[in-house]
């Protein structure tokens, strides 16, 4: 099948040098709008169901994500459509723009402005061939199921090299929504802050009907797009794939995993972060609505949750104690929000609501 001739292309080109190079590299992209959803794209295995009696997952065996980034790689290009992907197999430049312009930067390495087909671009360069860099470029590249969102940062393309991950997506011009509640000389308007909020559970319920959580949503993963005034959620870094499962009337659907790198969920944002988590229990889309509760919590407020703690005692409080923020913090015209927030940040995940829900409760909010 076409399917099966790209997985062996992809095989050759990763494990025979570039003509033109000692490295070894490949270069993948896809227009959005011609990605499908995972749930339609052909798989060479199934997945069983897990232990507990949860759904089986609509992906292949997720957990070869967090180890190979080959393997994810492969998969993708397989979800996406075979007819407009372009495989090169040999080595592919991306110019980075001299002197770099640095976007932000991390553990994981920096991103950068770059230019492709005459536009810029944003580049996240992964250093290393360590596992511990490999295992950072899975979730990275789950954002390429991720179907076109108008509030979802478009992923274009990524390459693998030896020394250096590579992972492009589209430029948003006007920083972070952190910059912007950080920047004291720019008052974000009430409407602006309550118009991120609904955009990022549009964001969310996006990715988890495609079964993608994103699992570190928080104001400095969020992009502001000066032009239309709206926001899009970015940085894939620490996104899994769910497993499903219909529970109630069959509207609802609960993705859950236990992550075979546990400890790699630690990488994600402290206070942001739902106690199920730091309780290694396993993880499901209702974990992002925890994050959402405490990000709207951020932004209506303007202040990071638990500022000052020390992170070990943010977790122990969390757990332990079912510290949340002050919910108090929340004035006019906002109110509203102190009775939502404590329901999206419940202790128990499965009293928490879906992402559909919450974007219908925070619409209504919003009116």
């Amino acid at each position: 099948t076409m399917c099966d001739s790209m997985h062996h292309s992809l095989s050759e080109s990763w494990n025979s040098p570039c003509p033109d190079s000692s490295s070894r590299i490949f270069h993948y992209c896809t227009p959005t709008s011609s990605r499908v959803s995972p749930q339609n794209a052909p798989s060479s295995s199934t997945s069983s169901s897990d232990e507990s009696g949860l759904g089986s997952s609509p992906h292949e065996d997720f957990t070869s994500f967090y180890i190979s980034p080959l393997r994810c790689a492969e998969y993708v290009i397989r979800s996406s459509s075979p007819a407009k992907c372009s495989l090169f197999t040999r080595q592919h430049s991306i110019p980075v723009v001299e002197p770099p312009t640095v976007l932000g930067s991390g553990g994981f390495g920096r991103v950068v402005l770059s230019s492709y087909n005459k536009k810029s671009v944003a580049l996240k360069q992964v250093r290393g061939t360590g596992g511990a860099q490999q295992r950072l470029l899975g979730p990275e590249l789950l954002a390429f199921l991720v179907p076109s969102s108008p509030y979802v940062v478009s992923a274009l393309g990524f390459t693998v090299a030896e020394s250096c991950f590579h992972v492009m997506s589209e430029l948003v011009d006007g920083g972070s929504l952190q910059s912007l509640l950080d920047n004291e000389d720019c008052l974000v308007e009430n409407e602006l802050k309550m118009d991120a909020i609904h955009q990022i559970a549009i964001a969310l319920a996006h990715c988890h009907s495609f079964s993608i959580l994103h699992l570190d949503v928080k104001p400095s993963n969020v992009l502001f797009v000066k032009a239309t005034r709206s926001f899009k959620l970015a940085d894939f870094g620490c996104s899994m794939i769910g497993r499903r499962d219909q529970i109630g009337n069959g509207a609802d659907i609960f993705e859950v995993l236990c992550c075979p790198d546990h400890d790699r969920l630690l990488g994600g944002t402290i206070p942001y972060q739902a106690p199920e988590i730091f309780r290694k229990s396993g993880v499901c889309c209702r974990s992002d609505i925890y994050s959402l509760g405490v990000c709207a919590w951020h932004i209506l407020t303007g202040t990071s949750p638990f500022y000052g703690l020390h992170p070990h005692f943010v977790v122990y409080a969390v757990v332990k104690d079912d510290a949340r923020p002050d919910i108090n913090q929340i004035g006019p015209p906002f109110e509203p929000f102190r009775e939502l927030l404590p329901i999206l940040w419940s202790p128990d995940a499965l009293s928490r609501p879906s992402s559909v829900e919450v974007l219908h409760m925070v619409a209504n909010l919003c009116l």
